[in-house]
């Protein structure tokens, strides 16, 4: 009977890990809560401060969040041929106004998670170039290196962050 009860339970958790914590799974929230980290930094910024910079001729804030959304889109359009009207949409929406970008950047966030359970999934897109890990890895690294840059610009304007904001944003 122990061993019938056992058996049981471990079958349940088996099965509630396979379905809930599975690889892509993981690899899903993962990339949402990374994409959290972008809206936290961007919800944290005053809307005048979208035009600092930290070196004069290079990107301003708002544009460098919009290299993120656009770096996104370029791998979708890439990714996903048929659908790059759809993508071309979200970069014409707005402009460098914080409510645009924050609209912009959760709308492609959602768009990288479809092609992410899509490519991990199905293996439906046209992962040739990229896989679905390297696409993942690809822009958590180039979104983080802009995190970075974003930081950077606005501390050397002198309009640095809020603790809550510098270290919640590794607050994973």
């Amino acid at each position: 009977m122990k061993n019938k009860i056992l058996y049981i339970l471990l079958l349940l958790t088996w099965s509630s890990y396979s379905q809930k914590d599975s690889l892509a799974g993981q690899i899903l929230k993962t990339w949402n809560i990374h994409n959290s980290m972008n809206l936290k930094l961007i919800e944290g910024i005053d809307q005048e401060y979208l035009d600092d910079y930290y070196e004069k001729g290079e990107r301003n804030v708002g544009q460098q969040f919009n290299h993120i959304i656009e770096v996104r889109l370029q791998w979708l359009k890439e990714l996903f041929p048929k659908d790059s009207l759809s993508f071309e949409k979200i970069v014409k929406q707005g402009g460098n106004d914080k409510p645009s970008l924050i609209h912009k950047l959760k709308e492609s966030a959602q768009l990288v998670e479809t092609a992410l359970e899509k490519g991990l999934n199905t293996n439906e897109g046209n992962w040739v170039s990229m896989n679905p890990i390297r696409f993942f890895g690809y822009l958590i690294s180039h979104e983080s290196h802009q995190r970075g840059q974003i930081i950077l610009s606005l501390k050397q304007s002198g309009h640095e962050l809020s603790p809550n904001i510098t270290y919640g944003i590794w607050n994973w």
